[in-house]
């Protein structure tokens, strides 16, 4: 479906008024931002390598953007872009629409910052399907998504894409080592040793069903592996899950466990994880 240019001009104008996109952008630059993207929104269209065609990157974007406000501003300009109608007009790739996801999440999908933004390189397909479609359906609740599916064209051949792309791209090793377990949670046991085995102990008897017993998952059924992936996010999923702010059908199994029992499971999947390199 081709959008008219009247309607194209009607929402870049709406998303130009927006205070999110004012405040994140230079407020000298608004009106090149908007003649630039009505440049390419009326120009005749060609298949690209990014998910908005006539516009091959959002770099020229980024370069009008507070470097404070780089992280917010950039789904903001995407739906900024995206507020031509355009892509609705041209070929979605993975790397394409890979390019909302790199400010937080890296170049290599490996995540960042201690484990707040989680690694995505070589998840399941299946497994990121169903979790775009949660973010999309406000079912599993994560601030910096929402702005990405408020574009009309997000839709199901959006998210089967990069899920297929992600899931294709080989998971570099992260840098876990040495991890430091929290000594409170050493000592409840009476050993370094009773920690570890109360650890391997706990993830067979509950985790292991699930994901493997190498921690792998298995993208047959959709199942994350847990191994590789940030201490400090998998124990944020186990709050959400307690807390009922994510859900699946295991979740009051993966939301119990607590304290120091806890501590032994996410230092054993990281021993897991060391072993499996």
């Amino acid at each position: 479906m081709t959008v008219p240019d009247a309607e194209r001009r009607s929402r870049l104008q709406a998303a130009l008024l927006s205070p999110s996109i004012r405040a994140a952008v230079e407020p000298n630059r608004i009106a090149d931002i908007r003649q630039r993207v009505l440049e390419h929104s009326s120009a005749a269209r060609k298949p690209t390598t990014g998910i908005i065609a006539g516009i091959p990157d959002l770099d020229w974007s980024m370069s009008m953007v507070t470097r404070s406000n780089r992280l917010v501003a950039l789904p903001l300009l995407a739906l900024l872009c995206l507020a031509s109608g355009s892509l609705a007009d041209q070929q979605v790739t993975g790397p394409g629409v890979f390019k909302y996801c790199r400010g937080c999440h890296g170049e290599r999908a490996m995540g960042g910052d201690g484990g707040k933004y989680p690694r995505l390189a070589g998840l399941p397909a299946g497994y990121i399907e169903r979790q775009l479609k949660a973010f999309k359906d406000r079912v599993r609740i994560n601030k910096p998504m929402i702005p990405i599916f408020k574009n009309y064209r997000f839709d199901d051949e959006v998210i089967a894409v990069v899920a297929r792309y992600l899931a294709d791209m080989p998971p570099d090793s992260l840098s876990l080592w040495p991890y430091e377990v929290p000594q409170d949670a050493l000592a409840a046991y009476p050993s370094r040793q009773a920690f570890a085995e109360a650890g391997a102990r706990t993830y067979r008897d509950g985790c292991a069903r699930c994901h493997g017993e190498d921690g792998l998952g298995s993208a047959a059924e959709a199942t994350p592996p847990l191994v590789n992936q940030y201490p400090r996010y998998l124990d944020k999923q186990i709050d959400d899950f307690a807390a009922g702010t994510r859900r699946h059908e295991e979740a009051s199994q993966c939301g119990s466990l607590e304290g120091p029992e806890r501590q032994a499971v996410l230092d054993y999947l990281v021993e897991l994880g060391r072993d499996a390199r």
